[in-house]
């Protein structure tokens, strides 16, 4: 798309008209002048709605771009808040004195999870860290179970074959004994 503007004795800024507004009180007050530049944007801005295709990427561009500036300035307040110490407080926002960073948070965290009862309506049950050893520990002896199983299953069905085998054989020189002695 080419938008071509030619000027002769006139800028973008030359006023072309004087734009007014009415108050609460029904008084006409002036707002300002509308510039030439004022009228071509306003052009360009509707041509640009009328052609949906272009006009969507070019939203989606500008959209990219606001994200980028918008994430470079948050970034160093995100790192600076992320790496300093952190004021805690009680329930109604007021300090209690201590700070920490977020890695002690994250420690600090980590150690209440594991000390946490995995039922907290019984006094009597396992820690979370309890619990997870033992569920680990059980899935590890079934398997060892289960594989102790299966050799012992297999080795069973090759001497249960090799007795069914051996049994068929003399069953068949038996029959055939039998049938050759009778013909």
């Amino acid at each position: 798309m080419n938008i071509t503007v030619t000027l002769d004795k006139a800028t973008l800024a030359t006023v072309i008209e004087q734009v007014t507004g009415i108050d609460e009180d029904g008084d006409e007050y002036e707002i300002g002048g509308r510039t030439i530049g004022d009228a071509v944007a306003g052009q360009i801005t509707a041509r640009l709605i009328k052609e949906t295709a272009y006009y969507g990427r070019l939203r989606d561009e500008v959209a990219q771009i606001r994200k980028e500036a918008i994430q470079d300035a948050v970034r160093p307040l995100i790192e600076k808040a992320l790496a300093g110490p952190i004021p805690q407080t009680n329930l109604y926002g007021e300090r209690t004195g201590k700070s920490l960073t977020i890695l002690e948070l994250v420690v600090e965290e980590i150690a209440t999870l594991l000390g946490a009862k995995s039922d907290r309506y019984r006094s009597d049950s396992p820690t979370l860290l309890q619990q997870t050893i033992k569920t680990e520990v059980q899935k590890a002896m079934q398997a060892e179970i289960t594989g102790a199983v299966q050799s012992v299953r297999d080795a069973l069905a090759g001497q249960v074959g090799d007795q069914l085998r051996q049994h068929a054989v003399e069953a068949v020189e038996t029959a055939l004994r039998g049938s050759i002695k009778t013909s």
